[in-house]
């Protein structure tokens, strides 16, 4: 051990340099997404050199005082958020760029629309509506940009977006106020700019949920550059929002801010449905946090700010019409009106449709039985796992596997949602790796 750095360093101890490993896998998949190549390689190959000269692996926290360890983690920590803005920051205000220098043709089409997606698109359009007093689960989308968008090897009579918005109004929420902004001051207003500040502000808060030097630079490097996370931000999906809150819930829950905690997570469900499926392990995990003398009183509290928080968000578009509101964000995803969501992705559906089970991808098809028989033998199975090593890593971890299996037997489970899973197990992963950590050990409950 050091002598100017007291009980920071394991003796003895092996580690694999899973941050380096990371950035040799993931690096070279984005020097041909648009970044720029040379801010690529240079701070790889400088980043190796580093973990060469002063490996990291052996400390389990940085030294309070500022030495060639803590200065050497600053400076792989800045390389790698100089990869981040040239793998992912760049490409991104790069489309952004071209599509308001692009030309339009009479039709409002413009070639941008290529590296934007469909969903960024359809928000937009129905921030628009909404600025006009129209509800966007009532409105018809035939006639706004999404006109030039469809499926892609699916025959199909329309294009049923231009009836249905799937979303849940939290994006609305987050997006109105900068919407809004951009309207009065002229300025062409695109989605990603609220994916690309959440993008953001989700890489700086990774490297705070660990304490470990070697697990901040894993977090930071295996998911904030995993090309599942990435490209959607930059063609614009929706998935890091999620994630974000997700995180924001988790770490304020672990510094014991257990109202904050549960208003990000209201926020998530009011957001996205996928969200929801969270809230069983949450609630497990707030069993460490919550005074053993009140626990069900407490939990039952902080379960009700997590509803009333998505409810209050919900509420008015599920008044406004509920008829509509119904259709758009569950009939219409799970396949119960008129013309489906396709089945597509990464999906049993998929294997069934080409079998011939399902002979079309526009059938109705009962995945809720599925997700039902299946779903709750493993979510008692992962609560358990849970419950025995209840800490946030296997909160995270048995989240993802949960989601995955609910995901694997919908109607559709695409590119951006296996990413959105490969976050919460990673994290997980790296979470319960560290050791002695707040985060990953069994916290003790007060009193």
């Amino acid at each position: 051990m050091k002598m100017n750095e007291p009980h920071s360093r394991r003796q003895g101890a092996f580690a694999i340099p899973l941050d380096l490993l990371f950035l040799l896998l993931l690096v070279p998949a984005h020097m041909y997404t648009g970044g720029i190549s040379f801010l690529l390689v240079v701070p790889l190959m400088l980043y190796i050199l580093l973990a060469i000269w002063h490996p990291l692996t052996d400390y389990v926290r940085l030294p309070e005082k500022f030495n060639k360890t803590r200065l050497v983690f600053l400076v792989r920590l800045g390389l790698i958020l100089i990869m981040i803005a040239t793998a992912v920051v760049h490409p991104t205000l790069n489309n952004i760029r071209t599509r308001i220098i692009s030309q339009v043709d009479e039709s409002g089409y413009t070639e941008a629309y290529a590296d934007i997606h469909d969903g960024a698109i359809q928000i937009e359009s129905a921030l628009h509506f909404l600025s006009n007093e129209v509800n966007p689960y009532v409105a018809n989308y035939a006639h706004t940009p999404l006109q030039f968008y469809g499926f892609s090897r699916i025959e199909m009579p329309t294009n049923p977006a231009f009836e249905h918005f799937v979303y849940l109004p939290g994006f609305l929420l987050f997006s109105y106020p900068v919407f809004r902004l951009f309207e009065q001051h002229t300025l062409p207003y695109d989605q990603r700019w609220i994916y690309l500040a959440a993008y953001v502000m989700f890489a700086i808060l990774l490297p705070v949920m660990v304490q470990q030097p070697t697990l901040k630079l894993t977090l930071l490097a295996g998911v904030a550059l995993n090309p599942l996370l990435t490209r959607p931000v930059m063609i614009g999906m929706n998935d890091v929002v999620i994630l974000l809150l997700i995180f924001l819930t988790i770490l304020t829950l672990s510094q014991r801010r257990l109202i904050i905690s549960a208003i990000f997570l209201g926020l998530a469900c009011a957001s996205k449905q996928s969200a929801g499926f969270f809230l069983p392990f949450y609630v497990l995990l707030l069993q460490q946090y919550v005074p053993r003398a009140n626990r069900i009183k407490e939990t039952l509290k902080l379960l009700a700010i997590v509803v009333g928080v998505a409810v209050i968000v919900i509420g008015p578009f599920v008044v406004w019409n509920p008829r509509a509101f119904f259709l758009d964000v569950f009939a219409y995803p799970g396949g119960a009106v008129a013309i489906n969501y396709p089945i597509r992705g990464h999906t049993l559906g998929t294997i069934l449709v080409s079998l011939g089970i399902i002979p079309s991808a526009l059938d109705p098809f009962p995945f809720w039985i599925l997700q039902i028989s299946l779903g709750l033998p493993l979510l008692a199975i992962l609560m358990r796992f849970q419950w025995q090593r209840n800490g946030i890593g296997t909160t995270l971890l048995v989240a993802g596997i949960y989601i995955f299996l609910i995901g694997f037997v919908s109607r559709f489970f695409q590119d951006n949602y296996v990413g959105f899973v490969i976050v919460l197990i990673l994290s997980g992963i790296c979470l319960m790796a560290a050791e002695g950590e707040p985060f990953a050990m069994h916290t003790k409950v007060p009193e």
